[in-house]
């Protein structure tokens, strides 16, 4: 049995991604976040969702809250500027 750890599943995410496969791939990050939340790749999982929710399936409300969510509980992670970035381009997007 392959033991799917949070590098795996961040890769997979990523390719599912990658292959158009934008709700398997939201899948992936969140059984990344639910499956081992002390990871240190969780913030990334969260960018990386907020990502495929905004460009691959157009649900900018949702990848606003996820980065919101992140900026507000990880505040002090190395992906805080790109999150806060990426919400500034998507609020001047709709604005």
């Amino acid at each position: 049995n392959l033991a799917l750890t949070p590098t795996i599943l961040m890769k997979l995410g990523i390719w599912l991604n990658e292959s158009g496969q934008h709700q398997e791939s939201i899948g992936t990050y969140n059984r990344l976040i639910k499956s081992d939340p002390q990871s240190p790749l969780v913030p990334k999982a969260y960018f990386q969702a907020a990502q495929v929710l905004h460009k691959g399936l157009q649900q900018t409300p949702k990848a606003q809250k996820i980065l919101r969510g992140l900026i507000k509980k990880f505040p002090d992670h190395d992906i805080v500027p790109y999150a806060q970035d990426f919400l500034r381009q998507m609020t001047a997007a709709a604005g």
